[in-house]
């Protein structure tokens, strides 16, 4: 009996060693999507971005990112394009967390291009060349651009219009959206009210942020039409008695 506590004493303290260095690892590797996080964030704010657009810039870097990563899993695969998984003995921390980092270069670079200074600043730090130019499909480096490209060409025309090429002006409306209602007059009881909100000192009509936004291709799922309830609200068109006993029930547009 004690031959055998005594092993099992051993075998957990060498596995909590093990974990722990383990632990140590992986918590390196972590720490470097946390600083793209950052990075991405500070871009976002620097740039004025909205909620939508950082959260598309955070998606799009993040699908990147993983991409490049899957190449050195074994059971992971891309969500875009067809590359062989690396061997086993490529599959190392220190690859890995290149590979993510010239991902989220390169990604960061083309949706925040006023901020590339910082984000090449991080790169340097990271020990980085932001410049490279090696072309070897097995290095981290082109793994992680190649993920890069490939996500961005996807999303370059995924009705973000991150581009301004469906509409003047990077993440405009093309859908030429107007309101059916003003802050003063509904006209139609089912269509969004623009209410008046103090902007400097003057009041002003809000306006409904990128309308266009329902048009972009989802990341995930299929269609934005899988998250919505299958009941429709009650409209004044459908049910006016039901909409009337709302007492106040808002439209959509």
């Amino acid at each position: 009996m004690k031959f055998t506590k005594v092993w099992a004493l051993v075998f957990a303290l060498c596995t909590g060693i093990r974990l722990h260095s383990e632990a140590l690892t992986l918590e390196k590797s972590d720490n470097t999507v946390v600083l793209w996080n950052n990075v991405a964030i500070e871009a976002a704010r620097d740039n004025n971005a909205g909620s939508l657009v950082m959260v598309r810039a955070l998606a799009t870097m993040h699908t990147a990112m993983f991409d490049a990563w899957a190449l050195y899993d074994d059971t992971a695969r891309p969500t875009f394009g067809n590359a062989a998984q690396r061997p086993p003995n490529e599959r190392t921390i220190e690859n890995k967390r290149e590979a993510i980092s010239y991902a989220a270069h390169q990604v960061l670079a083309d949706i925040f291009p006023s901020d590339g200074s910082k984000i090449d600043q991080l790169m340097i730090t990271l020990g980085y060349d932001p410049r490279i130019e090696s072309t070897d499909p097995a290095a981290p480096a082109p793994i992680g651009l190649r993920a890069a490209s490939e996500i961005l060409e996807y999303r370059h025309h995924d009705g973000a219009n991150q581009l301004g090429d469906l509409h003047v002006g990077a993440y405009s409306d093309y859908t030429h959206y107007a309101t059916a209602n003003t802050p003063a007059l509904i006209r139609d009881p089912d269509r969004w009210q623009p209410l008046n909100e103090g902007r400097n000192g003057e009041s002003a009509a809000q306006v409904f942020y990128m309308p266009q936004w329902g048009l972009v291709k989802p990341f995930g799922f299929d269609s934005v039409l899988d998250l919505r309830p299958q009941a429709s609200p009650k409209t004044l068109r459908s049910d006016p008695a039901g909409y009337l006993a709302g007492q106040g029930s808002c439209g959509a547009d």
